[in-house]
């Protein structure tokens, strides 16, 4: 019973980190899409994901 839950509880986890590397893929897009429309340069678009990300894990 109790490694049954662990292993449901484990699956649970992969699902979610499996969700959160979606999001860091769709946020790092649409950032840089939104930059691009306001001419930041091709460059320095998305340089503010990894903190956005650090701060919200």
């Amino acid at each position: 019973m109790w490694v049954d839950l662990l292993g449901e509880l484990e699956a649970v986890k992969s699902a979610v980190t499996a969700v959160q590397a979606r999001l860091v893929v769709v946020l790092e897009e649409a950032t840089v899409a939104q930059e691009a429309r306001g001419g930041v340069p091709q460059a320095r678009r998305g340089r503010g994901v990894p903190g956005q990300v650090g701060a919200a894990l």
